[in-house]
């Protein structure tokens, strides 16, 4: 099984779903919502709608290991940040050479600096990394920003084999999808930020910063549509390269998979 079942049903009829599948092959265990999550934050990242990806994780080794396959995707501008010396180094930089951030010691000062200098307004100067922590415990203090938190144990995973796959030599078949996924990361970027022409219509009874996540969710998820069938050789109409009802409907089924229901008993169109 390339998807896994609950993953299924979220991209139901979304052209999401072949990507999935080329993920879990390149992954070579499939296709769970962790690992398409870890996919959407990288991808939220380079098109610069960044937000904070936390994994409370009850297995760190195989969700270090699939976020380093993501990662090693696109492997510039990755910093693993060990000192909040370092992160205001970072910061006084705008940056500019980092275009995501790793965090696996939950220091309190280091997690909470981090948090609040990535905390800023996309379009002001310079640009904004997304943060991913992956730790077997909740942060304290809580996050700032626009986040998503997974308790990993709490989702249906694609981990069978995931000893034996991951001991063996790449095949041709991940080398293939190796390939088209890096080639799609690298033609993603500011220019793939897409309008929504119903936003005004989303109403919904969420704390701004949930809010945030939900709508940097959409628009990924919209920016990477359009992007994956623009390489598969498909016309798309304009408004097929905005933001979509689909879209939106994914992003939502999306954070219900994940244990958030809240977003979606709140969201509506």
């Amino acid at each position: 099984m390339l998807v896994s079942r609950p993953l299924c049903n979220t991209l139901i009829k979304h052209p999401l779903g072949e990507l999935a599948q080329l993920l879990g092959t390149y992954l070579k265990i499939g296709c769970d919502i962790i690992s398409l999550s870890l996919f959407l934050w990288r991808i939220a990242a380079r098109i610069g709608l960044p937000f904070l990806l936390e994994l409370i994780s009850d297995s760190l080794s195989a969700d270090g290991l699939i976020a380093d396959c993501i990662l090693t995707l696109l492997p510039r501008q990755i910093v693993h940040a060990r000192a909040v010396k370092e992160i205001h180094e970072l910061a006084e930089a705008h940056f500019q050479e980092c275009e995501v951030m790793v965090i696996t010691r939950l220091h309190e000062n280091l997690y909470r600096r981090a948090c609040e200098v990535a905390n800023q307004d996309i379009n002001s100067q310079g640009s904004v990394p997304g943060i991913l922590t992956i730790t077997d415990e909740r942060p304290r203090p809580l996050p700032v920003g626009p986040v998503i938190s997974i308790i990993t144990n709490q989702a249906e995973r694609l981990l069978k084999g995931f000893g034996q796959r991951y001991s063996t030599v790449d095949d041709e078949e991940h080398q293939v999808a190796s390939t088209r996924l890096r080639a799609l990361l690298k033609n993603m970027g500011l220019k793939n930020r897409l309008s929504c022409p119903f936003e005004d219509h989303i109403v919904a009874e969420l704390r701004p910063e949930e809010m945030l996540v939900t709508q940097r969710l959409m628009r990924t998820i919209a920016a990477l549509r359009v992007c994956w069938m623009d390489v598969q050789g498909q016309t798309l109409t304009p408004q097929e390269r905005m933001c979509t009802v689909d879209d939106y409907a994914v992003a939502t089924r999306h954070l219900n998979s994940i244990q958030a229901p809240h977003f979606l008993k709140s969201l509506s169109c």
